[in-house]
């Protein structure tokens, strides 16, 4: 299970002195880092319980943001790891922001289209065949041939 934590990153202040805020989710001891697209000075955030002090003017609506879309990573790694073995962080992230893992058939088809001998041609439309049942993606076999 991934852990997640949301924290300004001191780091890249701007020029007004505010920080981004960051999710930062760990699978298998692997950090990903997810921007969530606001600033905030650091005298405004509570660095022991992660969120907006009350000091800062929308404290209300950062702090139900940033619980919105940590509960929104959190229901994706749930998702995730229950359909499929060998998830990493990076595919949580791209669940959360939205982006969907590119097919391994999409990917095959493109790969057949610049196929230049057609007995090898012939041979992959049949593979191609085979798996179109299976619909698999392309992350959890790259994570298992780094094995």
């Amino acid at each position: 299970m991934p852990t997640f934590k949301v924290f300004p990153n001191k780091l890249k202040l701007n020029k007004n002195g505010e920080a981004p805020i960051y999710m930062r989710l760990i699978k298998d001891r692997k950090p990903t880092y997810l921007s969530l697209g606001y600033h905030i000075k650091l005298e405004d955030w509570d660095f022991e319980k992660s969120r907006v002090k009350k000091s800062h003017p929308n404290s209300a609506r950062m702090n139900n943001y940033i619980a919105q879309k940590l509960a929104e990573a959190q229901g994706h790694a749930l998702e995730l790891e229950g359909k499929e073995k060998g998830i990493n962080s990076k595919s949580i992230k791209k669940a959360v922001i939205g982006q969907v893992s590119q097919s391994f058939l999409n990917m095959l088809t493109s790969i057949l289209k610049n196929c230049a001998t057609k007995p090898k041609l012939e041979h992959w439309i049949k593979q191609r065949q085979s798996l179109e049942n299976s619909r698999p993606t392309l992350e959890p076999m790259t994570y298992y041939l780094r094995k």
